[in-house]
């Protein structure tokens, strides 16, 4: 798991003093791409900085400082001692940069500054400094990963009924706890193998932690009971599974910020990230050189009906009303990819998907422990596609789910074909057969189901000349049927771009994805036997 995220300070404040506000942040080369969205939604959050037109970025290598450089943003060098653009969670690099982010931290504090201090991957959708400001007596307030809230509206949340889980990646700090942000670089050094900065800080937080009886508003002793701390409600300052769950709106509440957490990748929170339209992307997104393809997706409410009456236990059975919704999904999903592919190399509009059970790296019941999450669900794309693999194999050829629900995508849903597949038996006068090119109706054509792709090459040629997007109606897993070399071909193709679900418990642990009409989508491996034998193919790592 890549680090979530290499990167990430965000706003210095002498408090009181609206005037004095400093925005900076700290990245690697490997999430750059958060610097070109951030502004976007600082701005589009309200918070705003007369003073400093641009923020400040740090970086960590020479790749970064120079990316910075010539695009003339305000940058300094921070020394990481490490030149590497993409560091891994837990590395030695990982963990050189995430002391040199709590050096800078430090500094801040010294010079007497509060600092509240993000990840990269941290998006700001309100000012949360009025929140902060509530607490003036508040040494440390920091972020968690419970999954439930304690807090109701606009207040922390209920230490300890809240949980000893603490998270690194959004804090308050004040100049009070200089103290404590020396101790955590001093122990980093020291930490033992498998540990991490957010293990210490956990450990450093919560020793000897203590409830203050005279206290209302639920801020606690910690740190040796030297500081007083508060933990920032999850339904406000949420993480990747909470906004994923909509506890905020759920809540009737409007949160300050979410963290990109509980995903395996940056390409994974960037998606996400714009599948909930909080990722600024060039004009260039809502463009292809060839033509996008779109469809309507198909799910029987039957299989809805399976997957919420499924088994809660963590064995495989209870798994498979998950896998057979999924999987009826991702047959039209491989239509669609081996269209794009048939057609000059078009852009696929990924289909909003639904799944039956949660994925998590670790054994669960359908949700992540601690989850109230309501089975199915509407489930981001990267918890069914690797989306690393889709970059690496498709860059540049597929966009996010909500894509034409954004207003910067209105010249593409101007110009659109429909492509109707009609019914078995369907009169050949009226459905074109594939054996020359169709000619559009109203911006309509019709073509017979199970065609050949020689035959859908044929009825579809030039079909981007005119149009911009071929959306296809009426079923598109039934719009094809492959030869044993095609599929042999496509399988190959096709296969890495699947991700893992997790998982049964014990033996065999996480299984991937699936099937789809009898034609698995992912890599076959050793343990795909128990799939078969049941009727189905998995991926099992």
């Amino acid at each position: 798991m890549m680090a979530s995220l290499m990167g990430g300070r965000l706003g210095a404040r002498r408090m009181p003093g609206p005037q004095a506000r400093v925005l900076f942040c700290i990245a690697v080369a490997v999430v750059v791409m958060y610097t070109a969205s951030s502004r976007f939604n600082l701005a589009r959050a309200g918070i705003n900085v007369p003073s400093v037109p641009t923020p400040l970025r740090g970086a960590s290598d020479n790749k970064t400082l120079d990316w910075l450089v010539e695009r003339e943003i305000p940058a300094f060098y921070v020394d990481a001692g490490s030149q590497s653009t993409e560091m891994w969670w837990g590395s030695k690099a990982f963990l050189g940069l995430m002391t040199a982010r709590i050096a800078v931290d430090l500094k801040i504090l010294q010079f007497g500054y509060s600092v509240l201090s993000t990840d990269a991957d941290v998006v700001w959708m309100r000012d949360p400094l009025p929140f902060m400001l509530k607490y003036p007596e508040a040494d440390i307030l920091m972020s968690n990963d419970q999954l439930i809230t304690t807090a109701e509206g606009e207040e922390l949340e209920h230490w300890p009924a809240s949980g000893w889980s603490a998270n690194a990646g959004f804090k308050l700090f004040r100049p009070r706890a200089a103290q404590f942000v020396k101790t955590w670089i001093a122990e980093m050094a020291h930490l033992k193998k498998g540990e991490h900065d957010q293990v210490l800080f956990d450990r450093l937080i919560f020793s000897n932690a203590e409830v203050i009886p005279s206290r209302s508003d639920h801020l606690f002793r910690g740190f040796d009971r030297k500081l007083i701390i508060g933990s920032l409600p999850v339904s406000l300052f949420c993480s990747g599974q909470t906004y994923k769950e909509r506890m905020p709106q759920n809540m009737g509440l409007k949160p300050y910020a979410v963290h990109a957490t509980f995903q395996a990748c940056t390409q994974a929170k960037i998606n996400r990230l714009r599948e909930y339209d909080l990722w600024k992307d060039p004009d260039a997104h809502f463009s292809h050189p060839v033509g996008f393809i779109s469809y309507d997706r198909d799910i029987p409410q039957s299989l809805l009906d399976a997957a919420a009456k499924g088994g809660r236990r963590k064995d495989i059975a209870s798994t498979l009303p998950h896998f057979d919704l999924v999987n009826h999904q991702l047959s039209q999903l491989r239509t669609q990819l081996i269209l794009t592919e048939e057609l000059g190399g078009a852009a696929a509009i990924l289909p909003s998907m639904v799944a039956g059970m949660d994925s998590s790296y670790k054994a669960h019941n359908g949700t992540v422990p601690g989850s109230r999450l309501r089975l199915p669900y509407p489930a981001p794309s990267d918890q069914i596609i690797d989306m690393r693999e889709m970059e690496e194999r498709m860059p540049g050829r597929w966009r996010e789910g909500s894509f034409l629900l954004k207003p910067r995508a209105t010249s593409v849903n101007a110009s659109v074909l429909v492509l109707t597949v009609c019914e078995a038996g369907a009169d050949v006068t009226e459905c074109a057969a594939g054996d020359a090119k169709a000619v559009p109706e109203h911006d309509q054509i019709r073509i017979l189901p199970d065609r050949s792709l020689a035959q859908l090459r044929t009825a579809l040629s030039g079909v981007f000349s005119k149009y911009k997007r071929l959306h296809v109606k009426g079923g598109i897993q039934r719009l094809m049927v492959l030869t044993p070399k095609e599929l042999e071909g496509y399988s190959r193709k096709l296969n890495p771009l699947m991700s893992s679900h997790c998982c049964v418990e014990g033996s065999p642990g996480h299984i991937g994805c699936m099937t789809s009409s009898g034609t698995c989508l992912a890599t076959e491996t050793a343990m795909a036997r128990w799939c078969r034998g049941h009727g189905s193919q998995c991926l099992w790592k």
